[in-house]
């Protein structure tokens, strides 16, 4: 165990015990963590790195904008839920893997007073602006806390990316996925194969892709209130906001009625993917705007928005069949066929990207002389060269004459 008593910042290191820190902040810029941090009434920031199952238990104050976060696989003693169809029984190896350590641990309950106490109030925040987090059966495991806030990052795992239970829980962006794994689809109980699981009465979603590669769902919502309605996926939506599809909601409860979970209140989205975008989209041209394209070349342009929102190519506000051009990921980049291109006049043209909601417009201009930089040179010497014939013609004929 390393302990620090006062305002501390670590540059690259690593540690294979605990950090502690009694007094001061705690900065991380770099390193290799394999065990648990803790500030306690002081800040813990971390900006870059690579840790293996942490908990960030009894941390006050948390704000992560980088780094990389793997599950530290581990059987934790936890009991196993297996679906009741399963007829053989897990391997121990297979147990370690379903008892996996998040990538992040950050819960608080331990400050909760015990029963009949009247202080018993979550405690501690954490901002995640970025970073990288890969779990087993979750990436980011946060729990009786007071305010949870993710502007950013990816997280990934087999059963659920996050695990939310706050007193205030905010989405603004982060992309969050379930991948598909043999393992967890024979073992893992169903339902609980959900992008992001939210606890709280308080949830604003302004932002974030949530995407499910297996038959589970990508947003589960328990707002402890057991009049909950399916609306309430739309009441969680930061004004100005909206999905990007038709959402289709479901209540966990069996095909009688019967809730698995003895609350009421929990309700999911069936999309297997599904984004929060502003209802009013704005987007940017990356690269390739107002280029200069010589005839028989192809054009790339990129633009900013995501992909699964693109509708639709215009040239000149006409919309482009899709043969006649390629579409790929990062964020959009669109790459016209050298064959589209040649059917086009020579001059300028209007591009435009159409997004679910929004647009974003750019040029080109085709050139169709081969070698544009000496295109009207050439014009001349062949007018030169005209001349010069008719002189020599002129000139034997008057000798001739003579």
């Amino acid at each position: 165990m390393i302990v620090y008593h006062g305002e501390v910042t670590i540059e690259d290191a690593v540690f294979n015990g605990v950090i502690q820190n009694f007094v001061g902040d705690l900065t991380i810029n770099n390193g290799t963590f394999n065990d648990n941090i803790t500030v306690q009434n002081a800040k813990l920031t971390i900006n870059n790195g690579t840790f293996n199952g942490i908990s960030l238990a009894d941390s006050v104050d948390v704000e992560i904008n980088g780094g990389k976060f793997y599950t530290n696989v581990r059987d934790l003693g936890f009991g196993i839920n297996i679906n009741e169809e399963v007829e053989e029984e897990p391997t121990e190896e297979e147990i370690d893997v379903l008892s996996a350590n998040p990538a992040i641990v950050y819960r608080h309950n331990e400050f909760y007073g015990g029963p009949g106490d009247d202080n018993n109030e979550p405690v501690g925040s954490i901002v995640i602006n970025d970073g990288e987090f890969n779990g087993s059966a979750s990436s980011i495991y946060l729990w009786d806390i007071k305010d949870a806030t993710i502007n950013g990052g990816t997280f990934n795992s087999h059963l659920y990316s996050a695990a939310v239970k706050a007193e205030n829980i905010k989405i603004a962006g982060g992309l969050f996925k379930v991948t598909e794994d043999a393992l967890f689809k024979k073992y893992a109980h169903e339902p609980l194969r959900t992008s992001v699981a939210l606890i709280s009465e308080n949830i604003e979603l302004s932002g974030g892709k949530y995407v499910n590669d297996t038959d589970g769902h990508t947003i589960t919502i328990d707002r402890l209130n057991n009049e909950d309605t399916e609306e309430s996926f739309e009441d969680i939506l930061k004004e100005g906001y909206i999905y990007s599809d038709e959402i289709s909601v479901k209540h966990y409860g069996d095909e009688e009625g019967e809730d698995l979970y003895n609350s009421n209140s929990m309700w999911y989205l069936e999309n297997q993917e599904i984004l929060v975008i502003p209802e009013e989209g704005e987007y940017e041209i990356l690269d390739g705007a107002d280029q200069e394209v010589k005839s028989g070349s192809n054009l790339i342009v990129r633009a900013s928005g995501d992909i699964s929102l693109f509708v639709k190519l215009l040239i000149d506000d006409k919309e482009v069949d899709r043969d006649n051009y390629e579409l790929t990921e990062g964020s959009t980049i669109v790459t016209l066929n050298s064959s589209f291109l040649a059917t086009l006049a020579t001059g300028k043209h209007n591009m435009t990207f159409v997004y679910k909601n929004g647009e974003v417009e750019t040029s080109f201009t085709i050139n169709d002389a081969k070698n544009p930089a000496t295109g009207d040179n050439v014009l001349l010497y062949v007018g030169l060269l005209g001349l010069s014939v008719i002189s020599l013609l002129g000139y034997k004929l008057v000798r001739k004459a003579n």
